[in-house]
């Protein structure tokens, strides 16, 4: 009776705290994928009830867990949260490619192949930034590196009032400006597309913008 009176307590203390991972785990869950992106409604609706089902057998094993260990508590916290984990990692996945990949890739495409060895903090311009969602990437570059692209790819340097869009932002010099004294390069790419690069007075840094 006594050895039963021991184990009760020990038994429901290890529901308790198995039960409390799985919530954490739901909590945690619902958490990512509530801002999941531009998903087909029906895959989102699997993607939850894939995690309803998860954690309800989740809880359901918590129950005939008799002790706490490590291997238990990873199982109860881990396994359930195996859907949302792959989510949150395809997101530091393509996070990890629009700060580092995408960028160089759309400087190879448009400006050179291979990105020059002075090009330093390659890296989009946000769209809170640049108003409009054209292609806009900035980077550092050695001005050598820079007159030999624009001379590569054809780049005129032109006034603001001579850009062909009319409606062009870089028109107001405030606009993605890089010092007192910025320079406008316009081009036309094989398909047609206007490209703009805007460049400070030493050509040291530059916006590239294809649109």
């Amino acid at each position: 009776m006594s050895g039963s009176n021991a184990t009760s307590p020990r038994r429901a203390k290890a529901i308790g705290l198995h039960l409390g991972l799985v919530g954490l785990s739901f909590v945690l869950s619902i958490g990512i994928l509530r801002d999941v992106g531009l998903v087909d409604g029906e895959v989102i609706e699997c993607m939850f009830i894939g995690t309803l089902i998860t954690h309800g057998a989740a809880a359901f094993v918590a129950l005939f867990l008799r002790r706490v260990t490590w291997a238990s508590c990873i199982m109860i916290l881990g396994i359930p949260f195996l859907p949302a984990g792959d989510e949150l990692m395809s997101r530091v996945r393509g996070s990890y490619r629009m700060r580092h990949v995408l960028p160089g890739d759309r400087f190879q495409d448009h400006l050179s192949s291979p990105v020059p060895v002075s090009v330093t903090n390659l890296r989009f311009v946000p769209l809170s930034q640049s108003r409009r969602p054209d292609l806009i990437f900035q980077f550092d570059i050695a001005t050598a590196d820079m007159d030999e692209i624009l001379v590569q790819r054809g780049f005129k340097r032109v006034s603001p009032d001579q850009l062909l869009r009319h409606d062009d932002l870089f028109r107001d010099p405030a606009y993605l400006s890089l010092g007192a004294d910025d320079q406008l390069f316009q081009a036309k790419d094989m398909g047609g597309t206007v490209m703009v690069i805007k460049t400070n007075a030493a050509r040291t840094h530059a916006v590239f913008r294809r649109g």
